[in-house]
């Protein structure tokens, strides 16, 4: 439960427990440096979730604001491409314009379908192969985007827009 001070945990909802390992994990989390851990595992648990807690987020907001608060600063600098791999890398950053991330099957299905004509991947070419060295391209040309993986189930590779 956070506090109107966003630096500061309110712990007053366990202030009656009686477990000394709850109690001494409270205590840890008053220190600045637990807390920003504290923060960074939370936001992970948020974006790598089974339950798509981002893609319901932005589901709710409202469309009107929807596009000036998730904007990318990221597309604003996408660098001239020299191989086809590194143009693909930039159009999937521009497809990503405007939203938090792309799953496996979005980015696959874009480049088999939405990209380019002749940026396609044709039939008979390993998708699966493309996939994986244009998101190594795009990390390599945004350092900023990082990729995610599930935790359980189909493992899905997901991209990830920076905040």
């Amino acid at each position: 439960m956070l506090s109107t001070h966003y630096d500061l945990i309110d712990f007053k909802v366990f202030a009656h427990t009686t477990n000394t390992k709850v109690n001494q994990f409270i205590e840890l989390l008053k220190d600045k440096e637990v807390q920003s851990v504290f923060k960074l595992l939370v936001e992970n648990i948020i974006v790598i979730s089974d339950f798509d807690i981002l893609k319901r987020l932005s589901a709710l907001e409202d469309p009107q604001t929807a596009p000036q608060l998730s904007e990318n600063h990221v597309t604003e600098r996408i660098p001239t491409a020299n191989t086809r791999t590194e143009a693909r890398a930039c159009k999937i950053v521009e497809r990503l314009k405007g939203k938090r991330f792309l799953d496996s099957k979005e980015i696959v299905n874009y480049l088999k379908h939405g990209i380019d004509e002749h940026l396609r991947v044709k039939e008979g070419q390993n998708v699966r192969k493309i996939k994986k060295e244009v998101l190594n391209k795009v990390i390599q040309l945004f350092p900023n985007m990082f990729l995610d993986k599930k935790k359980q189930g189909r493992r899905e590779v997901r991209l990830i827009a920076p905040t």
